[in-house]
């Protein structure tokens, strides 16, 4: 199977790991899929950020 069926098949809970045979294989492909997730949510603002410039912008608009 291609990336995106993999991780497709292993995120639906109707499959989730029941289309591997090995678990091996399996393994590889959650830590693959892990390992994507970490990066791509070190580039998300977190939620203090927001709520910070939340703030800000109902104090600027307070003073209009």
């Amino acid at each position: 199977m291609d990336r995106p069926s993999t991780v497709s098949a292993i995120l639906d809970p109707r499959n989730k790991l029941s289309v591997f045979t090995d678990q091996s294989v399996a393994r590889e492909h959650i830590q693959s899929i892990y390992e994507t997730y970490k990066e791509r949510s070190s580039s998300f603002t977190t939620d203090s950020q927001i709520a910070c410039t939340s703030r800000r912008t109902r104090q600027y608009f307070a003073k209009l």
